[in-house]
């Protein structure tokens, strides 16, 4: 079956990528979800981790939104992984929020920690707020602008992209291209998609201590008047003042637009894909429910970030799974991905029983 998405952009190089759907089922156990999904992965008609050999390191990286929900699917695809001779590695990063509950790395260890009934899986830290390396790329179109992503993310050979997608006060979409370009951005890559300046100093917070004057890699700050004074331009927008200084002294201004956003992210995302060789497999989960529990409401598989997002997006709106307004603010990215490159909005879906 054909499914032709209204909200496309045109493209001249625009083709038909292949989507996967996974709907939910009354008749089976919870975990039929994910033997249906392990099932689609595996099959050698759909060849998704057809691309990646024997003894490849290979991600299995949880969303940015909700990590917790996806460790689950995340466990599942690294032993199926491992069974077929890969090396298989839970990755994440860290945001930079203080709530530890939408912290990937910190979910994550404590799963470890906990055992949950799992086989022990490792876990590779690509970047966030406990990583410092990073690698650079001039994009294409901008090159008075730059790409930061994960200095681990070479490391990889491939990587299965686990998301959950659901309701949420948060108007955002967190789908597959946010947990791409956001998710594998290094620590300065998120600054730059949600900022556009350089930090602020709050002089009555100031205490003149000079650890940020000593720790600034580009020598943008020095002390006037008694309290930091930060050049805007040299700053790099690193965020290395940010963490040092106590207090408040020191702080960022998100006041990044959408469009703003959307883009760098699309542009982080794009040459993800490109460090990864776009051996890549897209999993988006629909959850359905409230927070006290959510039960599975269907899935998307795809080689292809962008469609499967916008079917994401046309099941969601379908069944009033999200808010209009979460389903417009992912439009607005899947429209602005589809135009820096990264895959296409036009999809073909395919149900998959089970």
């Amino acid at each position: 079956m054909t499914t032709k998405n209204p909200n496309r952009v045109s493209s001249h190089k625009q083709t038909t990528a292949n989507v996967y759907f996974v709907p939910a089922s009354v008749q089976y156990a919870t975990d039929r979800d994910v033997f249906a999904l392990q099932a689609i992965l595996t099959h050698r008609t759909y060849g998704f981790l057809s691309r990646f050999n024997k003894y490849d390191v290979v991600g299995v990286k949880s969303c940015e939104t909700s990590p917790m929900q996806t460790l689950r699917y995340a466990h599942a695809f690294a032993h199926l992984l491992k069974k077929q001779g890969q090396s298989a590695f839970l990755c994440g990063t860290s945001n930079r929020h203080i709530n530890t509950r939408h912290n990937g790395i910190v979910q994550a260890q404590k799963a470890l920690d906990n055992g949950d009934g799992h086989e022990a899986i490792p876990f590779m830290a690509l970047d966030g707020i406990y990583g410092e390396h990073e690698i650079s790329r001039k994009t294409h179109r901008h090159l008075d602008r730059q790409v930061y992503l994960a200095g681990e993310l070479p490391n990889l050979d491939g990587l299965i992209s686990v998301c959950c997608v659901a309701p949420s006060d948060d108007m955002a979409f967190g789908g597959s291209i946010v947990n791409l370009g956001q998710g594998l951005a290094s620590k300065k890559g998120k600054i730059h998609q949600r900022t556009t300046c350089c930090p602020q100093v709050h002089v009555q917070k100031c205490y003149a201590c000079r650890r940020c004057v000593r720790e600034c890699p580009s020598h943008a700050i020095t002390i006037v008047d008694g309290h930091v004074s930060i050049d805007a331009r040299k700053c790099i927008k690193c965020g290395k003042c940010v963490e040092i200084a106590h207090y408040g002294g020191i702080t960022y201004d998100w006041n990044a637009t959408d469009e703003h956003y959307n883009n760098v992210v699309a542009k982080h995302a794009k040459d993800a894909l490109s460090v990864l060789d776009h051996k890549v497999v897209c999993v988006n989960i629909v959850m359905s429910g409230d927070d006290q529990k959510k039960t599975f409401a269907g899935a998307m598989v795809s080689r292809d970030p962008v469609a499967v997002d916008a079917a994401t997006l046309d099941f969601c709106e379908t069944h009033e799974h999200l808010l209009h307004e979460s389903v417009r603010c992912g439009r607005r990215l899947v429209n602005a991905a589809q135009s820096a490159g990264v895959g296409n909005v036009e999809y073909r879906t395919e149900t998959v029983a089970y």
